[in-house]
């Protein structure tokens, strides 16, 4: 599942409001869970929450408070996304589903988080696919017919690959206004805004979070060529991605400097991801994500992306296909 570069907080934090708070609870009933503990992120009146909570025979509960709708994030004790509610203060919200079909969740008791559940089920098919292209087409179908849901605005926020496109910025304005609050209005203007702002074509040090916990620096100039591979959740389709990135740092060895860099919201996931990967590469965290000050220049408005640079870092590749990252790389190298 592809939730944007946690865009859901940066959206969450500009749908708070001073009100009083109001309590929000959801229960969750997930075959095959057995007892782990399950991360549950999502931004309420008070603020951020960010919390490990036990699970036992499958069941666990969540309780918060948020005056204005909100998006809380489920993921399992490995950090791979589990499912996402869309609910406000007030609501009470059961969720079941099975661990062995992500993206096949249901919900009761919200109208919204169920219709929002309920496109995600019908396309579970395009959620984990590295070409998002048809996730896309459905999503631009679904707003079309449902002008006045919220649940259109939801996935054009959440699980749109460019929510910083025209096309997107396009899509949110035919909604009617009850279906787009100001504060999202706001949200992909920021990031329509920084998806056209005049991209940089030389990359330069970056100093980001090592697996020490240290800052070290990401520079182009201590190879002929740098390969660099953002991303943001566990799921299959990075699976394969970092299968193929596994060949590329095999093939072409001390040409090539190969990283991967996380702009997961939380380092503790990060590491444990990263332990299984068995990669030889370089891994890094951006504590700040999108808005890390060390990348911010790059407007990164969507993963996972590629991005290969000669030694002086100019960029010779960005995008999402590793395949042709690879050819670009090979033929600056001239092999």
């Amino acid at each position: 599942m592809k939730w944007i570069i946690y865009i859901a907080l940066a959206v969450a934090a500009a749908m708070m409001c001073a009100c009083d708070n109001s309590k929000f609870s959801i229960v969750a009933d997930i075959e095959n869970m057995g007892n782990q503990n399950v991360h549950v992120v999502f931004l309420g009146d008070s603020g951020v929450h960010d919390s490990f909570i036990p699970t036992q025979d499958n069941k666990f509960g969540i309780e918060g408070n948020s005056q204005e709708l909100t998006v809380v994030s489920v993921l399992d004790s490995q950090n791979k996304p589990l499912f996402r509610v869309a609910v406000r203060g007030g609501e009470k919200v059961k969720v079941t589903g099975d661990l062995r079909k992500p993206h096949e969740y249901e919900c009761e008791g919200s109208e919204t988080a169920q219709e929002w559940m309920k496109f995600e089920k019908e396309h579970a098919a395009l959620y984990d696919t590295p070409d998002r292209t048809a996730l896309d087409r459905a999503i631009e179908q679904y707003v079309h017919d449902n002008p006045s849901s919220v649940v259109s605005a939801l996935l054009l926020v959440h699980d749109y690959s460019d929510q910083g496109s025209d096309q997107a910025k396009k899509l949110l304005a035919s909604l009617d206004e009850s279906a787009r609050p100001a504060s999202l209005v706001s949200s992909m203007q920021r990031l329509h805004d920084a998806a056209t702002a005049r991209p940089i074509t030389q990359l330069h040090p970056m100093m980001l979070c090592g697996t020490t916990g240290d800052f070290e620096a990401l520079q182009p100039a201590t190879s002929r060529s740098t390969f660099i591979y953002w991303w943001l959740e566990n799921n299959p389709a990075r699976h394969a991605q970092v299968s193929a990135i596994r060949q590329i740092a095999s093939k072409h060895g001390g040409d090539v400097t190969v990283a991967d860099v996380s702009l997961a919201p939380d380092s503790i996931g990060w590491q444990y991801i990263i332990k299984s990967d068995s990669a030889a590469w370089k891994h890094y965290w951006a504590p700040g994500g999108i808005l890390d000050p060390s990348i911010r220049d790059l407007h990164i408005t969507s993963v996972p992306l590629c991005i290969v640079t000669d030694s002086m870092g100019r960029q010779l590749y960005r995008g999402n296909d590793i395949p042709a990252a690879q050819k670009a790389l090979e033929k600056y190298l001239g092999k």
